[in-house]
C-alpha cells in the first residue's frame, strides 16, 4: 500500500516529478503485446491481447488465436466503442471504458490506459501538493496521487493511486515500464488484482483512423455489458 500520514516538506517535488515524467508525458501513442493475469472479482483472467491507446482517447485491443479469428476485437474512442466476439457472432457497442471494466474490472478511458501504461499513473500535470516518506517522493495531481524515488539514474515513478486503482511497477526498461500490477484497495468489492507483462512496446507511432474502426457481420446479435461479464472472454480457461 502507498504510505499514509502528512510526511514532510518536499521542496524539490516539481523538478522531481519533472524529470521522473518525462518520458510518459510525451507519449501520445501507445501499443503493446500485453500479457494480463490475475482476477477481477470473482474470476480469474489469463489472456494475452494486442493493445493500442492514444492521448486522442482511441483504443484498439484484440485478443488472438492460435487459429482462425481472434476471440474479440475492440475499437473506437472514448465515447462510442464496439466490441465484436466473431465466434459468437456478437457485438457490444458503449463507452470505451465500460467496456474495458466488463472485461478487466478496471474502469478506464483509453487516455487513462496511456497513463498507466507508460508510467505516468495520472494525465494531469497540475500539482496540488507533495510531501516526502524517507526516500520516497509523494505527488498529488488533480487525478492521481504518484510516488517517485530517486536513483543514479534520476527520478522514477514507482507506484501511484488513480480512479481508486493502486498502480505499481515492477520492471522497467528503456523508459517504459515492462511490468506492472493494479489493485484495487482492500475495502473495495469487487476486488481486482491484475498483473500485465509488456511486450514489443511502440510509443509515438502515428497509426491510421482504420486501426480504431471495428467492422462486424450485419447480422450480428447485440450484447449488453452484463451479458459481456457474464461471458467473460478473458477469463482464464480451465
Amino acid at each position: 500500500m502507498p504510505p499514509a500520514g502528512a510526511g514532510a516538506p518536499f521542496p524539490e517535488a516539481a523538478a522531481a516529478w519533472t524529470d521522473a515524467a518525462r518520458a510518459c508525458r510525451s507519449a501520445s501513442t501507445y501499443a503493446a503485446t500485453i500479457h494480463v493475469h490475475g482476477h477481477a472479482g470473482p474470476d480469474r483472467l489469463n489472456a494475452t491481447m494486442i493493445g493500442l491507446v492514444t492521448g486522442a482517447d482511441e483504443i484498439s485491443l484484440t485478443v488472438p488465436v492460435i487459429f482462425g479469428a481472434p476471440a474479440f476485437v475492440l475499437g473506437g474512442t472514448a465515447t462510442t466503442a464496439t466490441l465484436w466476439l466473431p465466434h459468437d457472432h456478437r457485438v457490444v457497442v458503449a463507452r470505451a471504458d465500460e467496456i474495458v471494466e466488463a472485461l478487466t474490472g478496471l474502469r478506464l478511458t483509453p487516455r487513462a490506459l496511456l497513463a498507466i501504461f507508460t508510467g505516468c499513473v495520472g494525465q494531469s500535470q497540475t500539482m496540488v501538493e507533495s510531501a516526502r516518506y524517507d526516500r520516497l517522493g509523494a505527488i498529488t495531481s488533480d487525478d492521481a496521487r504518484v510516488f517517485v524515488e530517486r536513483d543514479a539514474g534520476g527520478w522514477h515513478i514507482t507506484r501511484g493511486v488513480t480512479a481508486g486503482l493502486i498502480v505499481e511497477y515492477r520492471d522497467i526498461q528503456a523508459e517504459w515500464p515492462r511490468s506492472l500490477r493494479v489493485t484495487t484497495p482492500p475495502d473495495r468489492t469487487p476486488a481486482v488484482d491484475l498483473t500485465m507483462t509488456l511486450e514489443q512496446i511502440e510509443v509515438n507511432v502515428t497509426h491510421p483512423p482504420r486501426d480504431f474502426v471495428v467492422s462486424y457481420a450485419r447480422d450480428a446479435v447485440p450484447m449488453t455489458l452484463e451479458d459481456l461479464r457474464a461471458a467473460g472472454p478473458l477469463r482464464e480457461k480451465k
